[in-house]
Formats: structure tokens, sequence, C-alpha cells
């Protein structure tokens, strides 16, 4: 069976298990379907000046269409909790991508997209060689958009070029659009190589309750962790507390709710942080159990904050030791009449 593009109706529909190939193949594209009949004027010209648009921007269509349900999935489990489909829908487009990319590889829009892709859902050296080559297509006189270089930085961040990975989210920051996912991912590559000073520097040292507001944006609630992490792993335990608390106000009864998917889609320079986050995340809210697990994770992950994450494990232990000692002290017996209630379970 001939590998066939997506349309643009059927991944709104979302038949996504059902409608991607199992064909994931970069050379598989482009024999199992043509851009539409040209009309005899006007698309001869277009061919001229620009070969293969019209199958390209079929690609590009199905980019953008998929790129918003993989960030829907990332978001609630729920929909696909094995993860299947994703893999599917990334193989797919990754591979219409790259074939678009073997039509053009001067198009920078098509480069762009593979970034996106690649290091939104961690396939990162593609991400750094497409986006590279995005840059290489510059003019002496073109500025690198703040969106390249926000995702190049996270993407060198995470294979270790720390200084490269800085020095481009440096350059992410002085936009509305860009400058918090970059001010989070600059404050974390900071940590990582030992410039604790620095990434304390990027956290406002005055914060007044409701000062900053949440609502539901995931970039707001990231940035705001983040800098709940950062102050925590510099042991300013009571200004990270407050971070917390003021998070907890705006949300209420969507705290945890709200924050495990925002940090769930939060894409990492170092993935070990991860743990971290999720370590913080559940002591904050009160599941010890689920929180000593992610520091022990990140303690064996051996990064470079494994001591502070192990102190967390030791001051759960502590609080956990005393609660089976209240609870195995003896009862006083009820008084007549009195019907005692069974206690609630332990979490929701």
């Amino acid at each position: 069976m001939r590998t066939r593009l997506l349309g643009v109706g059927a991944l709104a529909a979302l038949g996504l298990s059902t409608a991607l190939s199992h064909d994931s193949r970069a050379d598989a594209y482009g024999y199992g379907y043509g851009a539409p009949p040209p009309a005899p004027a006007q698309e001869f010209w277009e061919e001229v000046v620009q070969p293969h648009g019209q199958q390209i921007q079929i690609i590009l269509t199905n980019a953008a269409n998929v790129w918003n349900q993989l960030y829907q999935m990332a978001q609630y489990d729920q929909q696909d909790a094995t993860g299947e489909v994703r893999t599917r829908a990334l193989d797919d487009i990754w591979g219409q991508l790259r074939y678009a990319r073997k039509l053009d590889p001067t198009r920078k829009d098509v480069l762009e997209w593979i970034g996106k892709f690649g290091e939104e859902f961690g396939r990162t050296s593609g991400a750094i060689e497409a986006l590279q080559a995005y840059v290489s297509l510059l003019g002496p006189d073109d500025e690198i958009p703040q969106e390249i270089h926000l995702r190049l930085g996270r993407a060198y961040t995470r294979t270790g070029r720390l200084e490269d990975g800085i020095r481009h989210l440096r350059a992410a920051i002085s936009t509305t659009t860009t400058g918090m996912s970059a001010t989070a991912a600059l404050a974390l590559a900071l940590m990582e190589s030992g410039r604790t000073a620095d990434a304390v520097d990027l956290v406002p040292q005055e914060q007044s309750p409701q000062q900053y507001y949440y609502g539901y944006g995931n970039e707001q609630m990231q940035l705001a962790f983040t800098r709940a992490v950062v102050l925590d792993r510099d042991e300013q335990i009571s200004r990270a507390f407050d971070i917390i608390e003021d998070l907890k106000n705006q949300l209420q009864t969507e705290y945890i709710n709200r924050l495990m998917p925002a940090l769930a889609s939060m894409p990492l320079g170092a993935p070990h942080d991860r743990h971290y986050f999720l370590g913080l995340l559940y002591e904050s809210e009160g599941y010890l159990a689920e929180a000593r697990t992610e520091w022990l994770h990140y303690a064996q992950s051996e990064g470079p904050f494994a001591a502070r994450a192990r102190d967390h494990v030791a001051a759960i232990d502590q609080l956990l030791a005393a609660r089976l000692a209240e609870a195995a002290k003896p009862k006083k017996p009820a008084a007549a009449g009195v019907t005692i209630q069974p206690p609630p379970p332990p979490y929701p």
C-alpha cells in the first residue's frame, strides 16, 4: 500500500490512530499522492518560481495540524495513555517534513518545522541540524528569530553544550513571545553549569502577593514554578514557598490539575530536571510517597543538585516516621453516644 499524506480534515477529526501510515521512511513520501492539477497559466509560473510549492504547502498544513494534536496529547494523557498514537504521528510528520526538505532544501519554513518538532519531542540532533541550516540561509543583515534562539538554546543544553545553549537563551529573553520560556530555560541552564548565583538573579528579589497573574497560561505557570525550583536549590526555602503559595492561592483547587500538564509539556534542557520539578510539585501538595520517588530518581541521576534532592528525601522520611509514631499511640476510647467516623483515604 502506498503511503499517503494526511489530509487536514482527517487530522482535525483525529482519526489519528487509524489515519497514520505505518511506513514513516522519508523516502516513502511523495509516491502515493500528487499536487492538484495546476491551472494552465498562473500555476505554471508558480511552479517555475517555487518548484513543488503545492506539495510542500500540503505538508506544512499537515505539520500545523499534527503540532496542535500532539500538544493536546501532551496536556491530557487520557487521550493517548500508551503514547502509541503520539509516536506514530510524530514519525509520520517527521517523514513528511524530511521529504519536503528534499523537494526544496532552501525552504526556511520547512527547516523551522523540523526544528520545532525535533526540539519539542525529543529528536534533538535532528532539530539542531535543521535549525543550524535555517541560520545558514539568513542574509548578513538578517536577525535570527527569537524562537530559533530559544529552540537552539534548549537543544544545545540538552546535548551538554551549555555555553552555546546559554548564549542562545540569553538572546531569546528580549521579547514577550519567547521571554518567559527563555527565562525559565536560561535559569535552569545556568544552574546546570554551576552558576547558581546568576540563575537566582533572574528571580525577582521582591515578590508581593498577586504580583504575578498565572491564570491558565502554561508559560506563566512554568516560569513561576521554575523560579520556585531555582530558589529551592539555593536553599532559599521561604522565598520558594512564597511563590508556591501564590500559585496555590490563584489556582485554588486547580493547582495540581493545571500545573501537572503544564510541567509535563515543558521542554527541559536537562531531562533529569523533570524529576526535580515533579518532586517539588508533589511535596507541595502533600503527596509525600510520590514526591519521595521523584526525589530519589533525581538523586540517582547524579544531577548537580542530587544532595538537595536527598535532603528532601530525609525530610519526608522524618515526617512519615512522625506520622507512624503518632498513629501507633493508643487511642482514647470514644465518649458514650459518639459515633467514630472512618478515616478518609490518604489521597483523593
